[in-house]
């Protein structure tokens, strides 16, 4: 993490804690047929109003940009220069 003065160390969760996937899209497990982020950001996009702009972290920080770029071209939007 890129944060002046940030700690060695992230404290982690209390003992006794468990994580459960809550989407099956987003993991190995999910049934034949269930909808990609891809398809959901498909169906999301056109019923915001206006503009939509994604930098690079926005949806998901584990993606390398060049991820985030391939997926936002499938979702179907346009690749623009600053």
């Amino acid at each position: 993490l890129h944060v002046a003065g940030a700690p060695s160390a992230w404290p982690g969760p209390a003992p006794g804690w468990n994580y459960s996937s809550s989407y099956a899209a987003c993991n190995d497990r999910a049934p034949p047929g269930t909808d990609s982020m891809v398809d959901f950001y498909r169906r999301l996009a056109p019923a915001l109003p206006g503009r939509i702009v994604v930098f690079n972290g926005d949806t998901d920080p584990c993606v390398s940009y060049e991820g985030t770029r391939e997926a936002l071209l499938r979702v179907g939007f346009k690749e623009v220069q600053p």
